[in-house]
């Protein structure tokens, strides 16, 4: 009994601290991250900048980046390599290297890919010098890709998204250290049809922020988010988009029936080395997804 009542209490000190770490954090940085992911997250930059060799340009798209949060970079490669990307995927999700990302009630609504950067060595060619320019100039040092990371979204009734959280399309902004960019690419044609990834620009996620709305699905309703503000990656399939998402509130819009959406996503944190020019080189380092690592325990 006395070892219930310990354990309760544990519990309960460690949601009084994450607690006062986000509330402080709101203050002190105006996210919703805490004051340690931004501390940290801080840190690293100015750690990698210090060491590092790299001289800054700063181009609209870093300065959009920055100060939006987001930067929408149209088709980044050619209907050849897609298309090979995605029938490799395509195979790969058929077969023993498949897994339920999200999954309710027996039924499964979005899919994954083990080890995928092993699987598709393509998906290294994708990083293009373009955007490679662009996160390091946002940085100010070099970068590096953390996780790589592939899935399909499948569609859901409206019941059972009333019921649960699918597929991360309830507004939030990811818990994360806030030296992290996200490089998301459509695999497949995306439309409104589709569930677009949705994004709120960095201002007007802070404007909610400070009227204290948080990042899960309860304290961050639908009706408070101004949809003429709102950014959707819709395009062909290539199409791609960088995000900050530890201060920019997004979700994934949801899915008509009989439609499928792909997307790939990118994991830049910065470093004090240069990543190599070829992706054989540093696709070697890129670490497991933390879905995947759930998966396996």
């Amino acid at each position: 009994m006395s070892l219930i009542k310990d354990g309760a209490n544990y519990v309960r000190n460690i949601e009084q601290v994450d607690a006062a770490d986000k509330k402080i954090g709101r203050r002190l940085f105006n996210n919703t991250n805490g004051v340690i992911n931004n501390t940290v997250g801080r840190t690293k930059i100015a750690k990698a900048r210090l060491l590092s060799d790299y001289k800054t340009n700063t181009s609209s798209q870093v300065r959009q980046l920055r100060s939006e949060g987001y930067v929408s970079l149209g088709k980044i490669a050619d209907d050849e390599k897609i298309s090979s990307i995605q029938q490799q995927y395509d195979e790969l999700l058929d077969s023993e290297h498949s897994y339920a990302l999200r999954e309710y009630d027996g039924d499964v609504y979005s899919r994954s890919v083990t080890k995928i950067h092993q699987r598709i060595p393509e998906l290294g060619d994708l990083l293009t010098d373009e955007i490679k320019d662009i996160v390091r100039d946002y940085y100010g040092s070099y970068t590096s890709v953390k996780t790589l990371h592939a899935w399909r979204n499948y569609h859901a009734s409206q019941e059972v998204l009333e019921e649960t959280e699918i597929y991360s399309d309830s507004w939030h902004c990811d818990g994360i250290l806030t030296d992290v960019v996200k490089l998301f690419i459509n695999l497949s044609d995306v439309t409104e049809e589709t569930g677009p990834f949705h994004v709120l620009p960095r201002d007007k996620s802070r404007e909610l922020i400070d009227q204290g709305y948080e990042r899960n699905r309860e304290e961050m309703p639908d009706e408070v988010v101004d949809e003429e503000h709102v950014k959707r990656a819709i395009g062909p399939a290539g199409t791609a988009m960088l995000c900050t998402t530890w201060n920019c509130f997004h979700r994934a819009g949801h899915i008509a029936e009989g439609n499928t959406r792909d997307m790939i996503q990118f994991q830049f944190v910065p470093s004090s080395g240069p990543l190599s020019d070829d992706p054989a080189e540093w696709l070697k380092d890129v670490q497991i997804h933390p879905g995947e690592r759930r998966r396996s325990q």
